[in-house]
């Protein structure tokens, strides 16, 4: 694994626990509630039923709102990678091929605080997939070697696709 691959793994690891809370606060949305049906009631002492997304897979990513290049980050993009020379498959081709029902995205502050995060419904992004395409932008990774699609998180808004959008709260003026 190259150094510069590592070193991103290893600063996500650090915020671990936080990411576990804001899945536990979201768990809501991957898990239904019913009352039981009168024969579950009298037959299996089951009042209440909670029915957890069988399909209940999370992707993430995090950035930084300073990048390694020096670059403040101000947008509010999902970023994809859609290319790479080693013809692995990318993150995109991945998402669009099915995979992960949900997408938790994070940005930090200066200080390296979470402060503002989405929760993408990504069978919404497929379904929506050439009207994201046409408000979507590329740019090049940091070393050339790969490109992203950049979809703003105003457009996943428009398009149906975010279930939450955590922004910093802002001190009255």
């Amino acid at each position: 694994m190259k150094k510069a691959v590592q070193r991103d793994m290893d600063w996500q690891r650090r915020y671990y626990r936080e990411i576990e809370a804001i899945l536990r606060s979201l768990a809501h949305v991957m898990v239904d509630f019913r009352i039981g049906t009168d024969d579950e009631d009298m037959k299996r002492a089951t009042d209440f039923v909670l029915e957890v997304d069988a399909n209940a897979t999370v992707a993430g990513r995090m950035r930084r709102l300073v990048s390694s290049t020096g670059r403040v980050l101000r947008e509010r993009d999902l970023t994809l990678r859609l290319s790479r020379p080693s013809g692995v498959s990318t993150e995109e081709e991945k998402i669009l091929s099915g995979w992960a029902r949900w997408y938790l995205y994070i940005w930090t502050d200066s200080d390296g605080r979470i402060t503002e995060w989405i929760f993408v419904d990504l069978d919404e992004l497929r379904r929506n997939w050439p009207a994201l395409l046409r408000q979507s932008t590329t740019m090049p990774n940091r070393d050339g070697s790969s490109t992203f699609r950049c979809i703003p998180a105003v457009g996943l808004q428009q398009q149906g696709c975010l279930v939450h959008w955590h922004r910093p709260t802002r001190a009255a003026a």
